[in-house]
């Protein structure tokens, strides 16, 4: 699934995902909702995509400077298995940019440089 611009609704496999865009000053850090990530909109490259993980992949967990393989990412989380396979990765170009409701990648969070943010929210249908 492809992903072209940021002000859109995708309807996905077990969810739907909402894009948003707002400016750093808008940002209201007091409210911060689950299943939610802001990242920083200037280094995405249209379109994006989304998948399921495959083995091999690998990101830099948000508050780590360090490459991570996802498969021990679901170990270290205790992810059950059959979660694990339904996870669905936001990618921009070959980069893991979000696991979906889950970890954002380092490279692509929020910084003093930001100047405009991508608000992501993924709401899961219910089982």
């Amino acid at each position: 699934t492809f992903i072209e611009s940021m002000e859109q609704k995708i309807n996905l496999p077990g969810g739907s995902l909402n894009f948003k865009t707002t400016h750093p000053t808008n940002l209201d850090t007091q409210h911060l909702e689950e299943n939610t990530a802001f990242i920083d909109a200037s280094l995405l490259h249209f379109p994006l995509g989304i998948r399921t993980w495959k083995n091999g992949d690998s990101f830099f967990p948000l508050g780590m400077n360090q490459k991570k393989k996802l498969s021990d990412y679901f170990i270290d989380n205790k992810t059950p298995i059959h979660q694990k396979n339904k996870k669905l990765l936001l990618m921009n170009g070959e980069d893991i940019v979000w696991i979906l409701g889950d970890r954002l990648d380092h490279r692509y969070r929020i910084t003093p440089k930001t100047t405009s943010i991508l608000k992501m929210k993924w709401e899961t249908y219910e089982q």
